[in-house]
């Protein structure tokens, strides 16, 4: 950006030339501020988003134990911007509960062939009661699942128009 040109000190007071200096520096460095903190917050935004797309992809096709562990450091992201923080929480909560849904679903696989392979003496009400417990947490998560779905594909597919790379 070229210097500022004043006026000669004949033509204006010098007071005036202070006030003009000092009001062209505080011009120029509010745009230069405002231009880069508007063009760091959609940048950031676009960042986050990205990093929240590749952090989701995939994420049904892992094994069980990684994919829980995943999700609790998704969960655990800081991201600033709020329509990310959205996403990330309606998402991460679907996969949380789909991980629920499988490991309670296991969990009663397992607590009732033990039951089953057990003697009839000591298989007990309280057995039952565990297998009947895991059975009902598993589905009420796959029925957290069944609502979650369809809202996060649709913030998803809201991030990837906006942000997700475009090929040439």
């Amino acid at each position: 950006m070229g210097a500022m040109r004043l006026l000669p000190a004949s033509r204006m007071s010098r007071p005036w030339n202070a006030i003009a200096r000092a009001t062209g520096l505080g011009l120029v460095v509010a745009i230069c501020i405002g231009g880069a903190s508007a063009g760091c917050g959609g940048d950031a935004e676009e960042n986050e988003a990205r990093l929240l797309l590749d952090r989701l992809e995939g994420m049904d096709e892992i094994d069980l134990g990684s994919r829980s562990d995943r999700v609790a450091a998704l969960l655990r992201m800081p991201f600033g911007s709020e329509r990310v923080l959205a996403v990330r929480d309606l998402c991460g909560g679907m996969h949380d509960a789909m991980a629920t849904a499988e490991v309670r679903g296991a969990d009663a696989r397992r607590l009732l062939e033990a039951m089953e392979g057990a003697p009839p003496e000591e298989r007990g009400a309280d057995a039952a009661a565990e297998v009947e417990a895991a059975l009902r947490e598993s589905t009420e998560a796959l029925d957290r699942v069944r609502d979650l779905r369809p809202q996060c594909d649709e913030k998803l597919a809201e991030l990837r128009t906006r942000y997700a790379p475009r090929s040439n």
